[in-house]
């Protein structure tokens, strides 16, 4: 279900192999959102050195499943904690995060060989990792 969901974001490119791994690496919290059992976001976190955690890859169909989705992922994190991200350029930055966060760090795409289609309405936040 979250490969056909990803899909959605990513039309010509097979990302299962990257997401099965990104999904089972120790020390992360994947969460999938699921409405009426389809699935309508996802996002994972993981722990960092130093007491810092990267969000990666919050891809969500609207706002309010995003910050239902951060919820869940950062309900584990320690206060005090720093976490790493990049908000997606033109979206809005998540009532959840607004608070906490210093400095505008909106993504840019950046392609090395060629790029890679995507339909962004369903990326929220995002990471230089996107392959």
């Amino acid at each position: 279900m979250v490969m056909k969901y990803d899909r959605q974001v990513y039309r010509t490119l097979d990302r299962e192999r990257f997401l099965r791994a990104w999904f089972g690496v120790d020390g992360c919290r994947a969460v999938v959102a699921l409405r009426c059992n389809q699935v309508v976001g996802y996002g994972r976190i993981h722990e960092k050195p130093r007491q810092e955690y990267g969000l990666r890859n919050v891809f969500a169909d609207d706002d309010s499943v995003v910050e239902a989705i951060l919820r869940e992922l950062f309900k584990d994190v320690p206060e005090a904690h720093v976490v790493h991200f990049m908000k997606d350029e033109g979206k809005p930055m998540q009532k959840y995060l607004e608070h906490s966060v210093s400095g505008d760090f909106s993504g840019i795409r950046i392609y090395k060989k060629y790029p890679v289609e995507t339909i962004a309405d369903k990326m929220w936040l995002t990471s230089a990792h996107i392959l």
